[in-house]
């Protein structure tokens, strides 16, 4: 009596290890297919930091990293149109906005797609950013606009915080360090 729950046991391990293996590599795909990244440089060309984009089927883009060699204080934090990072950064063009809405989330008329909360840089000068998007995806999953379009897409800080109200750009200052988003 002793063995055969002890093969039973065994059995139902064996049998369920598969399944898990089968769904673990399901999930490490997907999320695969639903990543991007980006390493940001300032005006000088010095790293400032790495940003991690992490897509959800539910229309959510996860925005995770750190900065550093910053101002401290609140500085404008955005997604622009356009994967270009030359300095000072005017190439990246306009803020992230397929839907062509007015800027700020404090806006009635607007928010654009890239409009990201303001980030406070400690007085070490540095950063975590740990931020949710909706409506916007990494490569148009579920249909919805994609970061990673055509002419792809930058981070961008600014040098001064964004007031979340202001069309076009929030009346955020220069932009102080960018970075292209890239498939990951």
């Amino acid at each position: 009596m002793l063995h055969a729950p002890r093969f039973v046991i065994a059995a139902v391990l064996v049998l369920s290890a598969p399944a898990a293996v089968v769904a673990g590599t399901a999930e490490h795909h997907h999320a695969e297919a639903a990543r991007a990244s980006a390493l940001l440089h300032d005006a000088a060309g010095n790293l400032v930091g790495m940003l991690t984009l992490h897509g959800a089927t539910d229309g959510h883009l996860m925005v995770r990293g750190d900065l550093s060699g910053l101002t401290p204080g609140e500085h404008g934090f955005h997604i622009h149109e356009k994967g270009v990072c030359e300095a000072p950064f005017t190439s990246a063009g306009g803020h992230f906005n397929p839907a062509g809405r007015q800027h700020g989330r404090d806006n009635p008329q607007g928010r654009h797609a890239g409009d990201l909360s303001n980030i406070a840089v400690g007085p070490d000068g540095t950063a975590k950013v740990h931020q949710m998007l909706q409506g916007v995806s990494i490569a148009g999953e579920g249909g919805l606009p994609a970061v990673l379009d055509a002419d792809g897409a930058a981070f961008i800080v600014h040098a001064d915080p964004d007031d979340n109200r202001s069309d076009p750009a929030g009346n955020a200052g220069p932009r102080v360090a960018c970075g292209v988003i890239t498939p990951r």
